[in-house]
C-alpha cells in the first residue's frame, strides 16, 4: 500500500508539473519590452504560434495554416506568439474561413480608440526603439503566402495619426517573396522588405521604368479583385480642433498632407479589389479631446462604392493601380518618405472623406491637396480622370508617360516652391515647385481652370495638350490659403522652343488650340503654340540694406481695362528682393501697385512701348516689358502671439501707409497660437498693426509693445500696453523709426494632467477626473477659512505639445503649470502669476499650502524648471471664491484683476471693513446691466458680477473687460 501510494503521489505530481508548464507556456503579456520566451511543447522545439480553436501549438506557421485548412469543417484563428520571429520558407495559404494574426501582446492585434498615452512620432525611429517596441517580424524568404478569398491576414501595431507609434508586429520580405490577397489583409503594424529596394535610392536614379516596381519585381503584393487591403491613414497636420474647424468652414480642407507609411513595399490594386485607411486620431480641442476612429475608403470601383455607401478617393474601373511608401531609410521610418502611386487603367478622381467629430473633411466641394509625399505616375494605357478640384502642393508629382492620358474636367492647380509658408506652420519649407510632366495626352474639359507649369520630356512631337475647349481664363487657377482665405493664383505655362532667337523660354499656353511638343529633338512644346508676353518685376537691393524696403501688387484686366484679377502669387504685398514673371496675352492692361517705401520704381526694358512708371496706373501689354523696384531702408517688425491652447482662428496684421492719415495697405496677415510674423516696413513709413480674435477659448488681454526684436517673447513683461483687449483692436499709426516687437498677449493659465485637485472631504482626485459641480476645498478671503465650493467649470484645453514650468517648493511638493498660473505669495500677501518668463522673480518667496482642515502651513519656491512636453492642459476656477487647493498649494486661474483687486487687513484676509466702505461709495451693479450682453445670471452670480463695479469706479479695469472675462466663462461653463 505504501508503495502503491508512493507511485501514485509521483504520477500526480507530475501531471501537476506539466499543467503548471502548459498555464505558463499558453499565458505571455508583453508590456514596452518584447519578451522572446520559449514556448515548450512536447517535442522540445520552439512554439512560434498556436491555433486558438484546438490550442495546439507549432513550431512553423506553414504547418499551422496546413493544418487549419485541411479541417475544412472549422473556421481556425492561428496566433503568432508574441516575441518570437519566424521565418516562412515555403509558399503557404490562408485558407476561407481562417485567419492568421500577428497580435502585438496577447491577441490582441487592433487595439480600437487611440491611445491618449501614446505620441504621434514613429516609434521605429532608431535601432533602439525597434528593439524595444517590435513584437514579432515574420520574414517571408522566398515564399508565397497566399490568402484565399474568406481568408484573413491582420498585422497588429498600435497607430495613431502619423503611424505606428507603440507595440507593433513587422511582415519583412526578402527576395523572391510575396503576398497575395484574394480575401481580406490588414496591416497595423509594418511591411517592410529586407535590404529593400525603392525608386528614390541613389542606385536607381537613371533608370526609366522603376516606379513600376521593375527594380524588385520579386518582392511586392498584389489585391486582387474582390480583395480587401487595410493599411494605417497617417495625417501629418496640426489637429487642433479650432485649426481643423476654422480652415473648413471657410471651404479650405485642413488636412494636405497625408499617406500610408507602415507599408513599405510594392501593393498592387487590382480592378475590383477595395484599397481602406483607417485613421486613428486625436483631435485636441479647448472642451474635450475628440477620439477619431474612422475607415476611409481609397480606392474602390463606382460598382462596390455604390453598393456599401463608401466615398473612394479613387475609382479603379479597370487595370490596376499600385501604391508603393519608399522610406529614406530602409530600417528606419520618418517624414521625409515618398508615396509612389502608378495608375494603369481607368482611373477616375474622388474626394477624401473623413469624419474627424469636430469637423467633417469633405473635398467634393473643395481643393483636395496632394502633397511633397506623393508621386503620381500614370503609365502607358493608363486613363486619369477628374472631376473634382485638385491642387499639388510644393514638392508633388504628376507624370504623364506617352501612350497614357489624363482627363480634367475641373480645376487643377501647381504650387511653387515655398507658397505655403505663410499660411501653414507644419508644411515643409525646403520643396521644390510641384512637377507636371505631360509625355502623352492631356485633354482639358471646358469647364476646367488650370495653373502652374506643365513640361514634358517628349522631343519627337507625340506629346498632347487639347486646349482646344477653353478659353483664355481657363488657363489660370486660383485656390485659397490660411485661416485668412487668401488667393493664390497660377497661369498656365510651359517650356517653349523659340525659332526666332533658337532659345527655350517660359510662356503662357495660348487657348482654342491642341498644342504638341516638338518634334526635332528639343523637350519643350512647339513655337506655334504659345501667345503671350511677360511682365517681368525685378526688385533689388543696391544699395546692400539690412533690411530692404520694397513691396507690390501686380493686376491684370481684360483689353477694355475690365475683369480686375490679383496676379502676384501672393494675397498681399509682394516684399522679397527677387525676380517675379508674369505672363499676359496681347493687348491686356496691367498695373502696378509698388508702396513708397522704395526708392524708385521704373521701366527699364519695353518692346513694343514707351511707358513712364506710375504707381497703379493701367498698360496695355504690347511685348515683353520689365519693371525694376529699387528697395529704400527699412526696418523689421516682429508681431507674435501667445503660445496658448485656445487662440484658433486668430489673425495678426500690420499695415502701412506714407503719411499717417492716409490709406493704409495691408502687408501682413499671419495666423496666431503661437507664431511669429515678420515684416520689413518702410523707414519713416507710418505703420498700423491689428488683432482679430478667433473662436478659441483663451482669453485675449490686448497687444504689448516692446523697442527691438525679441523673438521669443511670450509675456507681456516689460511691455507697453498699446491695443485694447477687445475681440478684435487696431493700433494708432506709429513711425517706423526703429525696430519693434509686437505681442498679442492671451491668457489661459492651466495645469498639465495628473495635478491633484483637493475635494471637500479633504482627499484628492487628479484634475483629468474632476467635473463641473464637484464639490472642493477653496479658501474664503472674506472670512480668512476653508470653504466648500463647487466647480464651476475644468476646462480640457487638449493634448499638444506645451512649454511647461515645474515648480519645486521647500515641502518637496512640485506643481506643472502651462503659461501661467496664480499662486498666494504669502509675502506679497496676494495671489501672483507665475510663467516661464518670471518664475526665477519668486524664488525664496513663501507661499500658502494646506495643513489641516482648520490651517496652512508655509513653502517656499526653490526651483523651476521648464522643458517641452506633451500633455493635457486644463483649467479649472469654482463659485464664488475662484480658487482650488491644487497638489496642496492655494491657487488661482488667471486674469488676477479679478482676484487682487481688494484691499487686505491682514494675511490671507479681505479687509471687510474697507469693502463695505467702496460698496456705500460706489454701489453694486445689478444683474440687468449684464442681460444685454448674453450673460447669464448664473455667470453673473457664480463671479461675483455685482462686487465688480468697485474696481471698475476705481479705474482699475473696463466694463468691456468684465463682458469680456464672463463671455470667456459663459462658454467654457456651456451656460
Amino acid at each position: 500500500m505504501r508503495k502503491r501510494g508512493i507511485g501514485s503521489f509521483f504520477i500526480a505530481l507530475l501531471l501537476i508539473i506539466t499543467s503548471f508548464i502548459t498555464i505558463v507556456s499558453s499565458s505571455f503579456v508583453v508590456q514596452g519590452e518584447t519578451k522572446k520566451e520559449n514556448i515548450k511543447i512536447n517535442d522540445g522545439d520552439k512554439a512560434v504560434c498556436f491555433n486558438a480553436r484546438t490550442g495546439t501549438k507549432y513550431t512553423t506557421i506553414e504547418k499551422a495554416l496546413s493544418v487549419a485548412k485541411a479541417d475544412t469543417g472549422n473556421n481556425d484563428t492561428i496566433y503568432v506568439i508574441p516575441g518570437t520571429n519566424p521565418t516562412i520558407t515555403s509558399n503557404c495559404e490562408i485558407a476561407s474561413g481562417d485567419t492568421l494574426c500577428l497580435p502585438y501582446e496577447g491577441t490582441t492585434w487592433d487595439y480600437g480608440a487611440p491611445d491618449t498615452t501614446l505620441s504621434d512620432k514613429f516609434i521605429d525611429s532608431n535601432n533602439t526603439n525597434v528593439n524595444k517596441y517590435r513584437v514579432t517580424k515574420v520574414i517571408l524568404q522566398n515564399s508565397t503566402l497566399k490568402v484565399n478569398s474568406g481568408g484573413t491576414l491582420n498585422i497588429g501595431g498600435k497607430f495613431r495619426a502619423k503611424g505606428v507609434c507603440g507595440l507593433y508586429c513587422e511582415i519583412s520580405l526578402d527576395s523572391n517573396s510575396h503576398i497575395d490577397v484574394y480575401g481580406s489583409m490588414t496591416n497595423y503594424g509594418y511591411i517592410k522588405e529586407v535590404d529593400g529596394k525603392n525608386p528614390y535610392q541613389d542606385e536607381f536614379i537613371d533608370i526609366e521604368n522603376k516606379f513600376n516596381n521593375e527594380i524588385d519585381n520579386n518582392r511586392y503584393i498584389e489585391v486582387f479583385s474582390g480583395g480587401k487591403f487595410k493599411n494605417s491613414l497617417a495625417v501629418y497636420n496640426n489637429l487642433g480642433a479650432s485649426y481643423l474647424s476654422g480652415l473648413n468652414d471657410i471651404g479650405i480642407c485642413p488636412v494636405d498632407t497625408f499617406d500610408f507609411p507602415n507599408t513599405q513595399t510594392y501593393v498592387k490594386i487590382n480592378s475590383g479589389a477595395i484599397f481602406q485607411a483607417q485613421a486613428k486620431i486625436l483631435v485636441t480641442s479647448s472642451a474635450a479631446n475628440k477620439a477619431v476612429n474612422e475607415t476611409t475608403t481609397i480606392i474602390s470601383t463606382k460598382s462596390i462604392a455604390t453598393s456599401d455607401n463608401s466615398k473612394p478617393l479613387f475609382y479603379l474601373e479597370s487595370g490596376y493601380m499600385s501604391i508603393e511608401n519608399c522610406p529614406t531609410d530602409i530600417l528606419y521610418s520618418n517624414e521625409n518618405s515618398k508615396t509612389v502611386i502608378n495608375i494603369s487603367g481607368q482611373l477616375n478622381m474622388g474626394y477624401l472623406f473623413i469624419d474627424l467629430n469636430v469637423a467633417e473633411i469633405n473635398t467634393s466641394s473643395m481643393f483636395l491637396p496632394l502633397s511633397y509625399k506623393l508621386s503620381i505616375n500614370v503609365i502607358s494605357n493608363g486613363i486619369f480622370s477628374s472631376d473634382y478640384k485638385l491642387k499639388f502642393l510644393a514638392g508633388s508629382k504628376l507624370k504623364i508617360d506617352k501612350g497614357a492620358s489624363a482627363v480634367l474636367n475641373s480645376d487643377t492647380i501647381l504650387y511653387k516652391s515655398n507658397t505655403m509658408n505663410d499660411f501653414s506652420t507644419t508644411y515643409p519649407t525646403n520643396q521644390d515647385d510641384a512637377v507636371f510632366i505631360n509625355n502623352g495626352e492631356l485633354i482639358l474639359g471646358s469647364n476646367s481652370h488650370i495653373g502652374g507649369h506643365i513640361s514634358t520630356n517628349s522631343s519627337d512631337g507625340t506629346a498632347m495638350i487639347d486646349a482646344s475647349n477653353v478659353t483664355s481664363n481657363n488657363l489660370s487657377a486660383t485656390s485659397n490659403e490660411g485661416t485668412s482665405n487668401t488667393p493664390i493664383t497660377f497661369k498656365a505655362t510651359g517650356d517653349f522652343y523659340i525659332s526666332d532667337s533658337s532659345s527655350i523660354e517660359k510662356k503662357q499656353f495660348a487657348s482654342r488650340q491642341i498644342i504638341y511638343s516638338c518634334s526635332d529633338g528639343h523637350e519643350c512644346w512647339a513655337n506655334g503654340y504659345v501667345n503671350s508676353y511677360s511682365l517681368i518685376i525685378k526688385v533689388i537691393n543696391p544699395n546692400n540694406y539690412a533690411y530692404p524696403a520694397a513691396a507690390f501688387k501686380a493686376y491684370q484686366y481684360d483689353s477694355s481695362g475690365s475683369n480686375e484679377g490679383l496676379i502676384s502669387s501672393e494675397g498681399k504685398f509682394e516684399t522679397s528682393v527677387g525676380t517675379y514673371e508674369y505672363l499676359l496675352q496681347p493687348n491686356q492692361k496691367f498695373k502696378v501697385v509698388s508702396l513708397p517705401r522704395a526708392e524708385s520704381s521704373v521701366f527699364t526694358d519695353q518692346n513694343g512701348s514707351n511707358y513712364s512708371f506710375t504707381s497703379g496706373e493701367l498698360y496695355t501689354i504690347l511685348g515683353d516689358i520689365e519693371l525694376t523696384i529699387t528697395c529704400g531702408e527699412g526696418f523689421e517688425m516682429w508681431f507674435t502671439s501667445s503660445s496658448q491652447s485656445g487662440n484658433g482662428g486668430s489673425t495678426k496684421e500690420i499695415m502701412e501707409s506714407s503719411t499717417e492719415s492716409g490709406t493704409f495697405e495691408t502687408l501682413l496677415v499671419g495666423g496666431a497660437n503661437g507664431s511669429t510674423e515678420k515684416v520689413v516696413i518702410g523707414k519713416n513709413q507710418y505703420f498700423k498693426y491689428k488683432y482679430t480674435k478667433g473662436t478659441g477659448t483663451a482669453s485675449f488681454k490686448g497687444i504689448y509693445k516692446f523697442d527691438g526684436h525679441h523673438g521669443d517673447v511670450s509675456s507681456n513683461t516689460n511691455g507697453t500696453l498699446v491695443g485694447a483687449s477687445s475681440s478684435s483692436t487696431t493700433s494708432k499709426a506709429v513711425l517706423a523709426d526703429k525696430e519693434y516687437t509686437l505681442l498679442a498677449y492671451m491668457e489661459a493659465g492651466c495645469f498639465a494632467e495628473g495635478t491633484n485637485i483637493m475635494l471637500s472631504d479633504g482627499s484628492r482626485k487628479k484634475i483629468e477626473n474632476i467635473t463641473k459641480g464637484d464639490s472642493v476645498l477653496t479658501w474664503n478671503f472674506f472670512t480668512g477659512s476653508y470653504e466648500v465650493q463647487k466647480v464651476a467649470f475644468v476646462v480640457n484645453h487638449g493634448l499638444e505639445l506645451y512649454k511647461t514650468v515645474r515648480l519645486s517648493f521647500s515641502n518637496d511638493q512640485d506643481i506643472k503649470i502651462i503659461a501661467d498660473h496664480g499662486f498666494f505669495d504669502y509675502d506679497l500677501n496676494k495671489y501672483v502669476y507665475i510663467t516661464a518668463d518670471n518664475y526665477s522673480d519668486y524664488i525664496g518667496h513663501q507661499f500658502a499650502v494646506y495643513s489641516d482642515s482648520e490651517s496652512y502651513t508655509l513653502a517656499s519656491l526653490d526651483s523651476g524648471c521648464i522643458s517641452e512636453e506633451y500633455t493635457t492642459a486644463y483649467s479649472i476656477t469654482t463659485e464664488y471664491n475662484y480658487n482650488v487647493i491644487a497638489n496642496n498649494l492655494f491657487t488661482a486661474p488667471p486674469p488676477e484683476n479679478l482676484y487682487n483687486w481688494m484691499e487686505m487687513s491682514g494675511k490671507l484676509q479681505y479687509d471687510v471693513d474697507k469693502f463695505e466702505e467702496d460698496i456705500a461709495t460706489y454701489g453694486l451693479y445689478d444683474y440687468s446691466v449684464f442681460a444685454p450682453y448674453g450673460i447669464s445670471e448664473y455667470t453673473f452670480n457664480t463671479f461675483n458680477g455685482a462686487y465688480l463695479k468697485i474696481p471698475v469706479e476705481k479705474g482699475l479695469f473696463t466694463f468691456e473687460y468684465i463682458i469680456e472675462q464672463f463671455n470667456l466663462y459663459k462658454d467654457w461653463i456651456n451656460d
